[in-house]
């Protein structure tokens, strides 16, 4: 199984390569396992390649470089995936809060390569982490000594 941060169940996940431009996302979720990635590896300029020109009308590279550094993400589960879009959700730590983003993205074509288009959020509980309680990543740590750090 992949040891890769998307938890993909591929033996040899690709994300890394799509990442380091070795090679294309071939579908919708492909390219949405690499953004996950990268939002939790910090890759800011990757995430803004992959993004449609008209969601770079939106948002610059240093927006996605915050977000990145806004929070830690410690897991994800793909919901459904189709030709054009992917549910998932990607659970992630802020400011002491077990958070998550549910959300339905949508993927476009754009010079022969997959782009990140637009998504609808669902709503979702923010959930306050103490300081003695497990750490939700799964480490087997207290959260005080893990991801509040």
């Amino acid at each position: 199984m992949s040891s890769c941060l998307c938890k993909s169940k591929e033996v040899a996940c690709p994300c890394q390569d799509i990442i380091s431009g070795q090679r294309k996302a071939d579908n919708p979720l492909q390219l949405m396992r690499s953004r996950y990635v990268a939002f939790a590896t910090g890759a800011s300029g990757y995430l803004y390649q992959t993004s449609s020109s008209k969601l770079k009308l939106e948002l610059t590279e240093s927006d996605l470089k915050a977000a990145c550094e806004s929070c830690k993400f410690i897991g994800l589960a793909i919901v459904e995936a189709t030709d054009t879009a992917v549910e998932f959700k990607a659970d992630f730590i802020a400011d002491g809060y077990l958070q998550q983003i549910h959300e339905q993205s949508y993927f476009v074509i754009e010079d022969d390569d997959w782009k990140y288009d637009s998504g609808e959020l669902f709503d979702t509980p923010i959930i306050k982490i103490e300081r003695n309680e497990q750490c939700p990543c799964g480490s087997g740590k207290k959260f005080k000594k893990c991801h509040a750090k």
